[in-house]
């Protein structure tokens, strides 16, 4: 798991139901994280509010959640990692994780980050798009799935619509002004119009 999908589903209020969800579909815990959440965990410390996680309460859930990760091994140098890092559009951190799934053909990676999914679908990513190929879930599907559950939809709506600064893309589908109904198809749509963008990349369920 990327560090974005971590901190904007701790944002939402939805890191329990992510991992309730993961389980179900059969992928069991321990997942695994960066090291580098538990840093910016500890730099928010002082003043949470001020910070990418926004209150004290997401930034707890947040650590909660990355306690129970197995974080990943900082690689050493490789030509895989090397050839990653020189992808305009994936960061030091996206490069270690696709390296991991890389080499853990069964892996599945969940982003919060569409710059690596843009990076990766363009010209310099194609050895590694098909490499990945259906192993990415991006968190607007994420969300999608778990607000489609059963009573599932008025938490999911009212975790975004509390965090407007946390992704833009997924506040305006669910903004306030459109019924539940029409928000529901709204982020629908941002879902499958991102995975249909991605040429297989994306997957479109946990």
């Amino acid at each position: 798991m990327d560090t974005d999908s971590i901190v904007k589903m701790g944002r939402y209020g939805l890191l329990n139901a992510f991992e309730a969800l993961a389980i179900a579909q059969g992928h069991p815990r321990p997942f695994r994280r960066l090291f580098e959440i538990k840093r910016k965990i500890d730099s928010a410390r002082p003043n949470p509010t001020k910070s990418i996680f926004g209150t004290k309460i997401a930034l707890e859930m947040c650590w909660s959640f990355a306690a129970d990760c197995v974080e990943i091994p900082r690689a050493e140098s490789n030509p895989v990692l090397e050839a990653l890092l020189d992808i305009d559009g994936i960061d030091p951190g996206e490069a270690l994780l696709l390296e991991y799934a890389v080499r853990n053909p069964n892996a599945l990676l969940v982003s919060g980050d569409k710059r690596m999914i843009r990076a990766l679908c363009g010209p310099d990513g194609a050895a590694f798009h098909a490499q990945v190929l259906g192993r990415v879930v991006h968190l607007d599907r994420i969300v999608q799935v778990l607000g489609a559950q059963a009573n599932g939809w008025a938490t999911v709506r009212a975790g975004i619509v509390g965090a407007p600064g946390c992704d833009t893309a997924i506040h305006d589908a669910v903004a306030v002004q459109h019924n539940d109904a029409v928000a529901q198809q709204r982020l629908l749509t941002l879902a499958s119009n991102s995975e249909a963008a991605s040429r297989g990349l994306l997957r479109a369920a946990l």
